[in-house]
């Protein structure tokens, strides 16, 4: 799936769903592999909040029982890394 989201970067992404119905009901539930609307929250904020005077990369790691967002930042000051 190929699309572009709220800031207008073009985002690939393998949308993986299950329906699960039972029996006795008409209704069904779809389950996804993981929340899109949270996925795009996470990607957008590593990208968004990126302090662009370093050189360090932001990055977006899709395993198979995972998703990992790696951003080099640290907190601004008083929060310290350790309090969190």
């Amino acid at each position: 799936m190929i699309y572009i989201n709220k800031f207008g970067i073009i985002c690939t992404l393998k949308m993986v769903s299950y329906t699960i119905r039972e029996d006795s009901k008409i209704e069904h539930k779809i389950i996804y592999n993981y929340p899109l609307t949270a996925f795009e929250e996470l990607a957008t904020n590593a990208i968004l909040h990126k302090e662009y005077d370093t050189p360090e990369y932001v990055g977006i790691y899709v395993y198979k029982d995972r998703i990992s967002f790696v951003n080099h930042n640290r907190p601004l000051p008083p929060i310290t890394i350790e309090s969190l």
